[in-house]
């Protein structure tokens, strides 16, 4: 590979990732003006549609198997376990971590 190459790769990576993090900087901005009433809550969504169904918690769960989504929409009645598209987390004291396996 030419050295004229490498740069010009370099380069679209370089700014694949300031427009990446310039979407992320917008969507942080956005979503500071959009803030609804904090309900203690996390909600997790079946799909990123509109019409997603989704199940909600106040807190600890350490296994999602007997789980599914409650909420009239898309994916209702689904297992939540291993089918989570979408997470809000509503508590304005703590933080949600939640954790999945790939593959």
């Amino acid at each position: 590979m030419t050295s004229a190459r490498r740069m010009v790769g370099s380069l679209a990576v370089a700014a694949a990732l300031v427009a990446g993090t310039t979407v992320l900087a917008t969507a942080q901005a956005s979503a500071q003006t959009q803030r609804a009433d904090w309900d203690g809550n996390i909600y997790l969504y079946c799909s990123a549609s509109s019409n997603s169904s989704w199940s909600k918690y106040a807190g600890w769960v350490n296994d999602f198997a007997g789980h599914t989504f409650a909420a009239g929409g898309e994916g209702h009645g689904l297992r939540v376990k291993n089918n989570v598209n979408r997470a809000w987390n509503n508590d304005g004291n703590y933080a949600a971590r939640i954790w999945w396996r790939v593959g």
